[in-house]
Parts: C-alpha cells; structure tokens; sequence
C-alpha cells in the first residue's frame, strides 16, 4: 500500500465532506432551476458523483481498518471496539453478523485476535508421521501473473501442488479443511499449531511433498497459499530451510506468523473476509492489496479460493511495479512438469 492507515482515513474523510457539499448542490440546483430539464439532468449527475465519493470513502476507510495501525488509528480501534459489547447486548448476534458482512470484521475481531495471539503461550511443536500420495499431472505452462498462481491452488483432498521449470518450483497451497477429521493434516488443528509452534502436520506434510520431489535448500522456490497455505507459506520462510523469492498469502490471517524481512511478500485481502482478522494486524513491510471482492454471496463466500481469482486478475490490471518486477524476475521459462499431492497424518505423537 502506498498509504498509511490514517492518510486512507484523512482521504476518506475528505471525499465524505465532498459528498455531502456535491448532495446539497444538487438540491440548491433543483430549487433555482425549478421545470428546466437540463437543471434537472444536472443535478441527478451531481447526485451520482456524489454517491460515488461516498462509497469509495467507504472503501478506503475499509481497506485502512486492516492496516498495522499508527497511535491514532490505534485509538479509532479501541474506541470503536469498546462500543462493541454494548451494540452487541442491544443488537443480538444478528447486529455481529451484519457487520461482518458489511467489511467492518477487522473492527470487531482484530483487537480480540490480537489479545489471543499475545496472551497464546508457545509449547514444542507435536511430531506428525505422514503419508504421501504423489501424482505426476503431466506438464504445465509456467504462471505469468497473479491470477494464473491464484487460480493453480489446488482445492479438494489434493492440498498440495507442485510444479517445477528446470530448476525453478512453484508451490501452491490450499485452505484448512474445517470439516477434516484428525487423519487430515489441513483441518482446524493445524492453525492452532502454526499460532503456537510454528509448525503443524500441514508444514511437515509440505516439508516432506518437497523433499519427495527433489526440492532442497537450495532450490528457487515461490509459494503460493490460500487461507491455512499461506500460513504454512509464511512458516516456509520464517523457518530459513528453502530459497524462497517470493510469498503469496491469499484471505490469510497473516499476523499469526508474519512475514519475513528480505522475501518479498504480497497479501490478498478482501476487507468483508471474516477470516484474515483472525491474525491480528497486517504488517506494513509486504504488499498489502485490499480489494473489494465481486462475490455478494454468503458471508464465507468471499473467503473461498474462487471468490480471489477476479481480485487477483484486478491487481494484475493495475501493472504495480513492485509486483511486476517480482514476477519478472521469478518467471520461468518453458514447459514444466506438475505434481499433486495428497497426504494424511498416520500418527500423532504427543
């Protein structure tokens, strides 16, 4: 992002008071130019623009609200997240619910996740044994843009993709399985683990996919995840064991782990998303997209893979430079072979 957090309120709050200027316009120009339709057309014009202003106010104001805070913003969060349990006992969980819904999850979940997260003591990272299931698709272009690597990440029980040019891999890694048993390494448990350890039997499960295929520590490699992926995308490269040039997080609640200095790092966000808050702050030192996202579906909707393809393709649209030479200089060449991996935890260990 370009802007801080509270340069995006500032603007927002400009465009608003234009706003309001542009809709007493339009009715000062109705009344003086009563029964003239060229004043008439004018004025609805006015009224459009106006309208306009005030939703994309609403949309920087949305996009600032997921931004790592200055003291200022801090002190909008606190202010508003104290209102929170006094709205909540009047409005019900249905008033919860319709703002999520309405983008405002960051205000309401935020400062909660990030009281979890501070107060989650560290314990040793659970051993996992895990079963590997690796399947050659055959071969495959190499990705170009943001949207191409988005829409690769597998979905299903193939939680794991794989795809290598020459000496170059692309990694791509799907969400959590909520309604995984404990045989699946992608079910809810795996995020508390990466919140407490660092690790997971989803990380192990990856680990050992890339060792299964011949990737090493010194093997040029750019991950791709969606939700729990990136999570495990970010693990990869706190953890300092692969060659990571590049990090795609996508509806991920990043702050759990953070991201690492040195590896470019690109966030996906769609601002009405329930689940990126969960993490806490987003960090300011990646580049952070907020984009509002096409699907007007259900709530858990604008979290699915599918839903972030467009805002992919909508980022791509936009030629950033940052992204750009990123892309150019990880870009492969030729065609190269895919392989999707399944795997299931065998055992667990205390």
């Amino acid at each position: 992002m370009g802007y801080t957090a509270n340069a995006l309120f500032e603007r927002a709050g400009e465009l608003e008071r234009l706003s309001f200027e542009l809709h007493g316009a339009s009715v000062r120009c109705e009344w003086l130019n009563l029964g003239e339709s060229h004043a008439a057309g004018f004025a609805w014009r006015v009224r459009q623009l106006a309208t306009e202003l005030e939703e994309t106010a609403n949309a920087l104001r949305r996009a600032a609200e997921t931004l790592a805070p200055a003291e200022a913003l801090r002190e909008h969060v606190l202010r508003d997240g104290a209102l929170i349990p006094i709205a909540a006992v009047f409005g019900g969980a249905h008033w919860v619910w319709r703002q999520i819904e309405s983008g405002r999850a960051w205000i309401l979940i935020r400062p909660l996740a990030e009281a979890a997260l501070s107060r989650m003591k560290p314990v040793a990272p659970a051993s996992h044994d895990i079963a590997l299931s690796v399947q050659s698709a055959g071969p495959v272009s190499p990705p170009q843009t943001l949207e191409d690597r988005v829409s690769r990440i597998p979905s299903g029980d193939t939680h794991i993709r794989i795809e290598r040019f020459g000496d170059r891999v692309e990694l791509y890694l799907s969400g959590t399985n909520f309604t995984g048993g404990t045989d699946d390494p992608w079910n809810a448990v795996s995020n508390v683990e990466l919140a407490r350890t660092t690790s997971a039997a989803s990380l192990i499960a990856v680990t050992e996919a890339l060792a299964a295929v011949g990737v090493t520590s010194a093997t040029p490699l750019v991950v791709t995840g969606h939700s729990q992926g990136g999570l495990i995308a970010l693990a990869l490269a706190d953890s300092g064991r692969f060659r990571l040039e590049g990090v795609i997080t996508v509806g991920t609640p990043a702050g759990i782990v953070g991201d690492t200095p040195g590896i470019p790092t690109i966030h996906l966000i769609h601002p009405n998303d329930p689940i990126p808050p969960l993490g806490g702050l987003v960090a300011q030192t990646s580049t952070t997209w907020i984009i509002e996202s096409e699907n007007r579906g259900a709530l858990f909707d604008v979290h699915h893979n599918s839903a972030y393809v467009s805002s992919a393709r909508q980022v791509d649209e936009l030629n950033d430079p940052e992204i750009v030479r990123l892309f150019e200089r990880v870009g492969s060449a030729g065609r190269g072979l895919r392989s999707d991996v399944q795997a299931i935890t065998v055992l667990n260990r205390p």
